[in-house]
């Protein structure tokens, strides 16, 4: 999914997406988490992207756009911490 470019439905051109109506964007995206939730949520950094993008400041907006080109997402390591925590461990 990443590789064909399907995470980048409906994102604006300059986040590297594929504009299109937002009705073909969302019946991309439902059957997309119908089908894999997990595929979903793994692929959704371009569209966290895309909010930090419209909503942020001039300097988010940059690195939303270097996210978006680099296909920063959820799996950069923040669910290690999240396992080591399941282990029995307190967070501080």
């Amino acid at each position: 999914m990443l590789d064909a470019g399907w995470d980048r439905a409906g994102l604006e051109e300059v986040l590297g997406g594929m504009p299109m109506p937002r009705s073909l964007m969302w019946a991309v995206h439902e059957h997309i988490l119908g089908a894999n939730p997990a595929v979903w949520m793994y692929a959704g950094g371009a569209g966290f992207a895309q909010i930090v993008y419209h909503l942020g400041t001039e300097e988010q907006k940059k690195w939303a756009v270097l996210a978006a080109e680099r296909g920063w997402g959820f799996d950069d390591g923040a669910h290690r911490a999240g396992c080591r925590l399941g282990r029995g461990r307190r967070p501080d």
